[in-house]
């Protein structure tokens, strides 16, 4: 899945919807999540562009930031909206959560961000099941984003059941990828054939990058046992990076991924 950060030079500082105090940046944590469900099933949404065909069509409740949920598939293709419930006074159905993300739907929730009394509100998308965690992306941090629920949110111990507190869930209804078919198609005929290396993710996680650098933009992770191919290398000041088949980088120091022979 791309990752988004609503914190991002190029969009933290966009009026969120109709209020004019407010910001990508301050409070578009479920705007950022929404767009990286859009973009997984097949648009290029970035959260500012997003805002914007949301603001073009009311998707926001008058005056207000508060963005509408349902309106996603009608600025997104191939996106379907199932289903949306609260759950903060009570514990929350994780079966829902469970059964969505089994189903390859894309899982996003609300939850309680600080341990203070009272209810303090932040939105990550769910993409992974964890024993009895989940996998997350938070859209706040600049990096360090894929993390899982316990580690980030479960203050005193808190069972996800206990932090979670809201539950949308989108489904993607056609095949991801649906622009440039075309130029895709073009593009895997030359990769057939080309001669690829395989490597084996080796770590939890691990970030792709647009460019072979630290600073350079998160577009995706792989998880740990992920195969990908390979087309060349670099070695640079901070190390060997290994460029992808679609053109993606990786970071192979520290044996975070490993050649397969």
């Amino acid at each position: 899945m791309v990752i988004y950060s609503q914190s991002d030079t190029k969009w933290k500082n966009e009026i969120l919807g109709y209020d004019s105090t407010t910001t990508i940046g301050k409070y578009g944590c479920l705007v950022t999540c929404m767009a990286m469900v859009s973009t997984a099933c097949g648009n290029k949404n970035t959260p500012k562009e997003l805002n914007t065909k949301l603001q073009n069509i009311n998707g926001f409740a008058e005056g207000t930031a508060y963005v509408k949920s349902s309106y996603l598939g009608l600025v997104a293709n191939c996106v379907e909206f199932e289903h949306q419930e609260f759950c903060r006074n009570r514990p929350a159905p994780l079966y829902l959560i469970d059964n969505a993300l089994a189903e390859n739907k894309k899982v996003i929730v609300e939850l309680d961000y600080s341990p203070s009394a009272g209810l303090q509100t932040h939105w990550v998308v769910i993409t992974d099941k964890l024993d009895n965690d989940y996998k997350i992306i938070d859209p706040y941090p600049t990096d360090n984003q894929v993390s899982t629920l316990a580690t980030s949110y479960g203050h005193a111990s808190k069972e996800p059941e206990i932090i979670i507190t809201g539950i949308i869930v989108y489904e993607c209804t056609c095949n991801n990828n649906t622009d440039n078919t075309e130029e895709e198609s073009e593009t895997n005929t030359e990769n057939e054939n080309k001669d690829f290396v395989e490597y084996g993710i080796v770590v939890n996680s691990l970030y792709i990058r647009d460019n072979p650098s630290t600073t350079s933009n998160i577009v995706g992770d792989y998880k740990q046992g992920d195969i990908v191919r390979v087309a060349d290398s670099i070695v640079n000041d901070e190390g060997k990076w290994l460029r992808l088949e679609n053109g993606n980088w990786i970071c192979e120091l520290h044996r975070l991924a490993e050649k397969i022979e």
